[in-house]
């Protein structure tokens, strides 16, 4: 077969012969394949779903290769080839390539198999970072996995607490790579990105040593990807994030200390009042427990109606709007589900009107709190126009017209896909939600004029949340240092995300995850408390959090007096970065650059920082190097090329490994020396 070159706008497609195929955009290659970059797959997935945790066997029993083109053709907005599969029918495929958004695209369409993949070549040595919200690694070259939305899970790996927890509730220790905000997306250390469009379960094996290839495949008939190729990674994140999404401006007091507190509007004000007199500018206060608790103990869940609780928080419009002429904001709490009880007029209504989401048998799904099993919920239908309308007013008026600023926007992710392999409706809803859930919380803001007033920060995304989202925060981590869920995790989640286009993000000061059982207990003593405090006040959004519920064993800042002082030192300096951040924000919004960022997006031709995942950049001005263990003194930090300055010894760092001293009371930060904010920042630290 001779050479065949077929030319549609920009792209130029060149055929060699029956199998080889190079892809040009404005006369720089894109992509090259073959035949056989292309699979299909005779294979089952039978799917357990365990409130919110999802456990899925994935069977693959033959595997298929694409062993031939027929000529390639050019139709009105694509080019064309039509390619067999290596099976015994000789099964037939599609191939199509075109521009869009200035990127190519390219889509694999057969219609026999339920499961098809696609191979993107990737050169050896490459590092490949991405997937979403990612808690264990940053480079995830040579690793194979699963993506599906879903709870994070409490331990994910870490012993004995996963195995306990499983045998709890099975599923629900999670594993290394499940996460609340998966995306098929990538970005390589080459500026290679590719994204996939179809809302489905996905299956990467990312063998750039072996294989040299990134092979994505999906539960789909369908698979639609999207290929660029950069020239850095800074770019192929400007790049994607152009087509996937770009979070817009927060309102000032969002980079204001936010006090997160519980326990009544008595509590609230005397701890309000407290931190006030040391002198900290609160921007907010963000009241969990605004919608108030089902019983009276410690470990009561929360109601899940939304409209204020007249016992913990009487008058509730007129406290806010006191607050408000204090200079303080109010935000709540909401997620789209709805507490089961005859007590709660929101689920007796959605329930006559149909807005609930259904089992197989047409019954409405129920599912159980995790801290009481006779506390049941359901959710809110968000693929049904009328139920999506219904809850968006419900939260209007309970919320909006009751003087809260914000909210935090929960879950989003807890679609049951029990019926996965039979059921393909219920997947794509399942990992639609958290796109839909965040559009709705846009769609109130946006209607009721509240853009730049009001903002939300989410736990559950999907690939293009960012176009509807105002920021994120990294969901439940526990009280601990630990690599598997604990702060040294929340550090890798924020600089993975930020790669995903998840520009604006933070952790819950602190951790969250309390369990108190006869032989696991986990509580948030005073050392993490104060290292967390630490580390948020160097992220965009610091936010404390009293945990999922209270406990006299769990340490809270307001405790004791020295809390309180540490407290107010961290939220004061933060205060002060607020024109830093509002610097890094005009990045996150005009071109997607993540406010807190992997070192290698800054240095990638060193090949240690793709190692790096416990520390980031914030900015590009300063170092960031959270304290991840206890009792620690001195912490081993990389430094990259270039002349940093520690703030407190005037020590001047260059590249390489420095074991630099990080006692209670010092931010583990470096700054850039030639950074023209470097002496606000010294001032800033130094007070």
């Amino acid at each position: 077969m001779k050479s065949n070159t077929l030319s549609l706008k920009d792209l130029d497609v060149v055929q060699t012969n029956s199998r080889d195929v190079t892809v040009g955009l404005e006369g720089k290659t894109v992509i090259k394949f073959n035949g056989s970059n292309f699979r299909s797959f005779i294979s089952t997935s039978k799917v357990r779903f365990n409130n919110g945790s999802i456990t899925t066997h994935h069977h693959r029993k033959k595997k298929f290769f694409g062993h031939r083109f027929l000529a390639m053709e050019t139709k009105e907005k694509f080019v064309q080839f039509k390619g067999h599969f290596d099976d015994p029918e000789d099964t037939p495929f599609i191939v199509k390539l075109w521009v869009e958004n200035n990127e190519v695209y390219l889509r694999l369409e057969n219609e026999k198999y339920d499961e098809i993949g696609i191979a993107i070549p990737c050169p050896k040595g490459e590092k490949v970072m991405g997937f979403g919200e990612q808690f264990r690694y940053l480079d995830m070259s040579n690793k194979a996995f699963e993506l599906l939305v879903q709870e994070k899970g409490i331990g994910k790996g870490a012993q004995p607490l996963s195995t306990l927890v499983n045998l709890s509730s099975k599923g629900a220790a999670g594993n290394e790579f499940t996460s609340y905000a998966p995306m098929p997306l990538y970005v390589t250390s080459a500026g290679q990105c590719a994204f996939f469009l179809e809302k489905t379960i996905y299956w990467f094996n990312v063998q750039v040593d072996r294989l040299d290839q990134i092979i994505a495949s999906a539960k789909t008939k369908c698979l639609t990807c999207c290929i660029i190729q950069a020239n850095s990674m800074l770019e192929a994140i400007e790049r994607h994030t152009a087509i996937t999404g770009r979070l817009k401006p927060l309102p000032d007091f969002a980079y204001q200390p936010i006090l997160g507190l519980r326990g009544g509007i008595n509590k609230v004000n005397n701890i309000v009042d407290k931190v006030k007199k040391l002198e900290v500018p609160i921007g907010s206060i963000w009241i969990e427990d605004w919608e108030g608790k089902r019983g009276t103990s410690s470990e009561s869940p929360l109601w899940w109606r939304w409209y204020p609780d007249d016992n913990l928080y009487p008058h509730f419009k007129k406290w806010t709007d006191e607050m408000n002429e204090k200079g303080i904001k109010v935000l709540g709490y909401a997620n789209p589900m709805l507490s089961i009880s005859d007590d709660n007029p929101l689920y007796l209504e959605a329930k006559e009107k149909g807005y609930l989401i259904k089992d197989t048998d047409g019954k409405a799904h129920e599912s159980y709190c995790s801290t009481n099993r006779d506390v049941k919920y359901v959710q809110v239908d968000l693929s049904n126009p009328k139920a999506y309308a219904w809850l968006k007013d419900k939260l209007k008026q309970g919320m909006l017209k009751n003087g809260l600023s914000g909210w935090m926007a929960d879950y989003g992710d807890y679609v049951p896909v029990d019926s996965l392999s039979q059921n393909e409706k219920a997947l794509k809803l399942h990992c639609s939600t958290p796109y839909l859930w965040a559009k709705l919380n846009s769609e109130l803001i946006d209607e009721t004029d509240n853009r730049g007033k009001v903002f939300t920060f989410s736990r559950s995304a999907s690939l293009f949340s960012n176009v509807e989202s105002c920021a994120y925060w990294t969901g439940d981590q526990n009280p601990t240092f630990d690599k598997y869920n604990g702060l040294a995790s929340a550090i890798n989640a924020l600089i993975t995300s930020g790669i995903s286009g998840m520009s604006i993000s933070h952790t819950d000061i602190g951790g969250v995850t309390t369990l108190m059982t006869p032989l696991c207990k986990l509580t948030r003593n005073k050392e993490v408390m104060f290292r967390w405090l630490d580390f948020a006040a160097l992220t965009p959004i610091f936010r404390t959090q009293d945990r999922n519920y209270e406990n006299p064993f769990n340490y809270q800042f307001y405790n004791d007096e020295e809390g309180y002082n540490y407290f107010a030192r961290c939220a004061k300096a933060h205060s002060k970065l607020h024109f830093y951040f509002k610097e890094l924000e005009k990045e996150a919004v005009e071109k997607g650059l993540p406010m807190c960022r992997a070192l290698c997006l800054h240095y990638p031709k060193d090949e240690k920082v793709y190692y790096m995942h416990r520390e980031y950049l914030l900015g590009s001005d300063l170092l960031v190097f959270p304290v991840c263990s206890k009792r620690a003194k001195r912490t081993a930090v990389y430094v990259p090329s270039g002349k940093w300055i520690d703030p407190y010894t005037s020590h001047t760092y260059t590249g390489g490994v420095y074991r630099i001293p990080t006692p209670l009371g010092q931010f583990p930060v470096l700054i850039k020396a030639n950074s023209p904010h470097r002496d606000k920042f010294i001032d800033i630290f130094n007070k």
